[in-house]
């Protein structure tokens, strides 16, 4: 083999580790952003189950609100949109490339309720 030869798989090699790397990364992340809305969704949850019948729900935390794009008017309203938005990060979901990439562009979510107890 000659050395432009070598130097040429050498980049295509690069490259494609490069991709699978990156995949890898975008597949981690999502899977991130999930656990982080199912603790969100929990959270809403334990919060709706402690609130006595014929009580109005409970206003949203705002590490939970935080992860949501409009601002939910309790916790029920906030588990529904966590509902919707986890959908869009499943694995299939219709979630565009444009989507993806804006969030991952972004920080990573981070939920700061009990932190002490569980997160």
């Amino acid at each position: 083999m000659s050395l432009p030869a070598i130097a040429t798989a050498s980049a295509e090699i690069a490259r494609v580790v490069r991709r699978a790397r990156a995949a890898a990364a975008a597949q981690r992340y999502r899977r991130l952003l999930l656990e982080v809305i199912d603790l969100a969704i929990e959270e809403c949850e334990e919060i709706n189950l402690a609130t006595p019948d014929g009580q109005p729900a409970a206003a949203a935390p705002a590490c939970v609100a935080d992860l949501l794009e409009q601002p939910p008017a309790d916790t029920v309203d906030a588990h529904g949109m966590l509902l919707d938005l986890r959908a869009r990060f499943m694995a299939g979901s219709p979630m565009s490339a444009a989507e993806e990439a804006a969030w991952l562009a972004g920080d990573e979510p981070r939920l700061a309720c009990r932190r002490e107890r569980r997160w």
